[in-house]
């Protein structure tokens, strides 16, 4: 079995980031050109970042219209092979709203590994509504060092989740920037691979026998940015809450808290941008549902789920400099610590990293940017290739 412990090498490709290795989605966009009038900022889950405020839109209005973008899809990593596939995104707008889009994609690997996903995203009514729903089935590999803020290296090992989910989320515009909203999801997990002397493979972890989890949430938002896909003024702030529970059909029963404020401040023609995060589990929940550190959104540079516990708190931030006509580059740095409870929040163990980026825009009336990130975090690194920006 190859180990990564000390080196990460990832590049991700839209809209899989947890899952590729190593991925070529500027092929994919550059073939097609620079786009303007669209946008595409991802989402992976809503807990990786919320959906609400990094969907698939353009604060923009105008008339109805719709646009089709075909992508392809490759990547490599020695869990998984080569892995090649396929996606398109259908844009389209109704007269006075944001920007709506479809999104599947499918992919496969030589290792027999696959996923496939469709999204809807759509603005209503002059964007007083907005409505999320995805679908998706996925095999894939991951990596678990245990539960904890100081977990090994040498505790690494390998898993393969096979997973069915599908969620709904629905926004509505209160007063002003206020928005409130509910939330639905389902998952269906099973292990199909373990390491035969893991702690997964013998059982000892929450979580490793296969589950379903169904929860019913809230969301309340403040959102007062310029624009969804490259806010350079404004603060989004918002706070949900999904509720685990027996008797929706959840075999197990907690209660997720997710606490997201980001803020953008204009310098010219540059940009500071900042995020503060609070993820909180209260119950037993999943191995892999649990608050996770790493990745190319959140404190880039650990692998995604390097560190994972009940309470996970983040800060970050970026400058992000407009170079010379398309081009741009992005200075960043962050930390992060996770632990099992508030209390046990420490000052002194926060995990740093920072790195450096580079930008080239894909739309000239919206700033849609091919992102190419590298970081340094401590003991590891991590190479980034995504559209849109991390927050």
């Amino acid at each position: 079995m190859m180990k990564s412990r000390r080196t990460g090498f990832r590049l991700a490709c839209l809209p899989f980031r947890p899952a590729c290795r190593l991925a070529l989605p500027a092929l994919a966009c550059l073939g097609f050109g620079p786009v303007d009038g669209l946008a595409q900022q991802d989402d992976r889950s809503e807990t990786s970042a919320s959906a609400i405020d990094s969907s698939v839109a353009i604060d923009s209005t105008g008339s109805s219209g719709s646009q089709l973008i075909p992508y392809p899809v490759l990547f490599y990593s020695p869990e998984t092979g080569v892995g090649f596939g396929a996606g398109a995104i259908w844009y389209f707008r109704r007269s006075g709203s944001r920007i709506s889009s479809v999104s599947p994609v499918l992919f496969y690997t030589t290792k027999k590994q696959f996923s496939i996903s469709a999204q809807f995203d759509s603005w209503l009514d002059g964007n007083k509504w907005w409505i999320l729903a995805d679908v998706g089935f996925s095999r894939f590999p991951a990596k678990f060092w245990g539960i904890g803020n100081d977990t090994p290296d040498e505790a690494e090992e390998d898993y393969t989740p096979r997973s069915g989910w599908a969620r709904g989320r629905l926004r509505h515009r209160i007063i002003g920037s206020l928005y409130g909203g509910v939330r639905l999801s389902a998952l269906a997990r099973s292990l199909v691979e373990t390491e035969d002397d893991g702690v997964l493979g013998e059982g000892l972890v929450p979580g490793s026998e296969p589950v379903d989890l169904v929860a019913a949430g809230l969301s309340a938002t403040w959102d007062s940015r310029d624009v969804v896909v490259f806010p350079r003024r404004g603060i989004l702030s918002q706070l949900t809450v999904d509720r685990y529970a027996e008797w929706l059909g959840s075999d197990y029963e907690y209660t997720f808290w997710t606490a997201d404020l980001r803020g953008y401040l204009p310098i010219g023609v540059h940009v500071l941008a900042g995020q503060a995060l609070l993820f909180a589990v209260d119950g037993e929940a999943p191995f892999d549902q649990l608050p996770r550190l790493g990745g190319d959104w959140l404190i880039r540079g650990y692998y995604e789920g390097r560190y994972r516990d009940d309470v996970l708190a983040a800060l970050q931030a970026e400058g992000r400099l407009q170079v010379w006509r398309r081009f741009g580059a992005v200075v960043f740095v962050g930390a992060g610590q996770v632990a099992p409870g508030l209390g046990g929040l420490e000052f002194g163990e926060f995990h740093p990293s920072a790195g450096v980026g580079v930008r080239y825009r894909l739309s000239k009336q919206q700033n849609l940017n091919i992102r190419v990130d590298l970081a340094v975090a401590d003991g590891s690194w991590g190479l980034y290739f995504n559209l849109g920006e991390a927050f």
